[in-house]
């Protein structure tokens, strides 16, 4: 028999056994205050002058799934990567970040089930089943802490992510070498589990390393050029080419993630992408203004020419009472289901308004103020998965409140907006107050105010559009009405709420 110490020394014991086994594993920063900003309003605000300086961009007309982007310190390189990210959707079930192994050599995608990766602006869950699944159900995806412990090419891209982009789960990889009929396979393995989802994937990786600028500008136009091909064989000559050609000029490498290049495009053509375009390039002696060794640094844009979305001119829908009230309880279930479990909700429902396209805002309000709103203008997603995922955005991803808690939503009150397909206007007059809502556009900087928004403040025209460029699309309070690039469209709305 055992003493009353024995008895609350082995109680202890099992605290901290049960403790030890539910313990997270999280993957903490590698160069968080050398690479990149270590307090996190100072990097923010350096992400966030990046997206604004981004501009001047290519039209694409597709689809992206997946951008090539930097992984220098964000001095040199962040400037570029910012065009990567800026032409990406805000709606993503997975991100897969591919980049190149500075530290280990094991052949095939390495990759370890973190529970998270952190970052000084916040923390990126990782589909650690998922990996595991893949580990298990390929020899070429290999479980490797080491390859992450001293690694930044992965961690550098997690604060554009999140500044960018609402819920996702990450997929990370690291690779040294592979073959190119190894990727294939890779990317079979991948498509295999994620084909139903919406996949973001994101190739990390720098261009030439280390010769005199002119050569530089050089050798990146030509590696440049055979990535936009898409060609993994050409790439993959092209690479070694280029360093052999120039070893009299520094050149040590054509692309330090030439592999990571190889395996992200050939996933990348598995999920159907076909085309890419160079959104922007410079060289780190732009910014050092050391032109005698600098490393390249280069934005593509992978996409397809789908463009998906069910086209409206006109919202013609009528919803009765009890289909509003299940739409509304779906959001509730969503948010709900999220604080539980960390997962987006699936509607299970059967009615077809379920299966139908349309642009669509959640709104939360608490005792009557506004407590997040978050949504999507352009009909590009159906009912059954557009509602879970802006409900859970608006509840936890609107950057201007803290993220909802559980105790507090029974305070919460849901709306929900479906939108028509916005069209472009010549004058404000053709504006309806309270009936239109209203977007300002001009670049890349855009804006939206729904038609609710005018009814309960009360503004005129004037102030509306006022507020609307200078709050939500940080253009000048007048440039509606004085600067010519400034382009308005207008929307109907077809909205209900759990408030009667």
């Amino acid at each position: 028999m055992y003493n009353g110490k024995q008895k609350i020394i082995f109680l202890l014991l099992f605290i901290f056994f049960i403790i030890f086994l539910n313990a997270e594993e999280i993957k903490y920063p590698n160069v968080s205050g050398t690479f990149y900003p270590f307090k996190t309003e100072e990097l923010e605000d350096m992400v966030d002058n990046f997206f604004d300086r981004a501009k001047g961009f290519p039209i694409i007309k597709g689809k992206i799934y997946g951008i090539l982007v930097p992984h220098a310190g964000y001095i040199y390189s962040g400037a570029i990567a910012a065009y990567g990210y800026k032409v990406i959707d805000e709606i993503c079930d997975y991100v897969i970040i591919i980049s190149t192994s500075h530290y280990s050599d094991v052949y095939g995608l390495q990759t370890y089930p973190y529970d998270a990766f952190v970052v000084p602006n916040g923390r990126v869950n990782v589909d650690k089943k998922l990996i595991k699944k893949l580990t298990k159900k390929s020899k070429l995806i290999k479980e490797n802490q080491y390859a992450f412990l001293r690694e930044h090419a992965v961690e550098v891209q997690l604060p554009f992510l999140l500044r960018k982009l609402k819920i996702f789960k990450l997929l990370p990889f690291v690779v040294s070498n592979i073959e190119i009929s190894d990727t294939k396979k890779v990317a079979e393995i991948l498509y295999d589990e994620l084909k139903d989802k919406r996949v973001l994937i994101v190739i990390s990786t720098d261009l030439s390393h280390y010769p005199p600028s002119f050569i530089a500008e050089k050798a990146d136009k030509e590696m440049i050029d055979a990535v936009l091909t898409m060609d993994t064989v050409l790439i993959q000559d092209k690479a070694r080419k280029l360093v052999i050609d120039n070893i009299e000029n520094n050149l040590q490498t054509a692309a330090c993630g030439e592999k990571a290049i190889i395996a992200g495009i050939e996933i990348l053509k598995k999920f159907g992408v076909k085309r890419a375009e160079l959104l922007k390039y410079s060289h780190s002696g732009k910014v050092s203004g050391d032109n005698s060794r600098v490393v390249g640094y280069a934005a593509i844009a992978f996409y397809s020419d789908e463009k998906g979305g069910k086209k409206m001119d006109e919202l013609n829908i009528n919803i009765n009472e009890k289909m509003k009230k299940k739409l509304l309880k779906y959001a509730r279930e969503a948010i709900r289901h999220y604080l539980e479990t960390g997962e987006i909700l699936k509607i299970k429902g059967d009615e077809k308004i379920l299966d139908e396209n349309y642009g669509v805002f959640v709104t939360l309000k608490k005792h009557g103020e506004l407590r997040g709103c978050i949504g999507m203008t352009e009909p590009l997603l159906p009912l059954r998965e557009g509602i879970p995922h802006f409900a859970c955005s608006a509840a936890f991803n609107d950057p201007r409140f803290y993220p909802v808690k559980k105790d507090e939503l029974k305070d919460i009150d849901i709306e929900i907006s479906i939108l028509s397909k916005p069209q472009k206007i010549k004058t404000v007059d053709e504006i309806i107050m309270k009936k239109h809502g209203v977007i300002v556009k001009k670049g890349m900087q855009s804006g939206l105010f729904l038609p609710q928004v005018a009814e309960e403040t009360g503004w005129s025209r004037e102030e509306f559009l006022s507020n609307l460029c200078s709050h939500k699309a940080g253009l000048a309070a007048d440039a509606w009405e004085k600067d010519k690039e400034v382009e308005l469209y207008i929307f109907t709305v077809y909205a209900f709420s759990e408030k009667k």
